[in-house]
């Protein structure tokens, strides 16, 4: 699993990551377009990092 901030939350790079077979958890951004990529499960360890 990769834990990084909103700066991380773009389709492209989570895409090439699930391809290596990691987990990007990062919390979407206020402005984004496409549907939601993580729940709330997932995001409990951005908050814990």
């Amino acid at each position: 699993m990769l834990i990084g901030d909103m700066a991380y939350d773009s389709d492209p790079p989570d895409k090439e990551l699930k391809k290596q077979k990691i987990k990007m958890i990062a919390p979407h951004r206020v402005n984004r377009v496409k549907p939601a990529t993580q729940d709330g499960r997932k995001l409990r360890r951005y908050k814990r990092r």
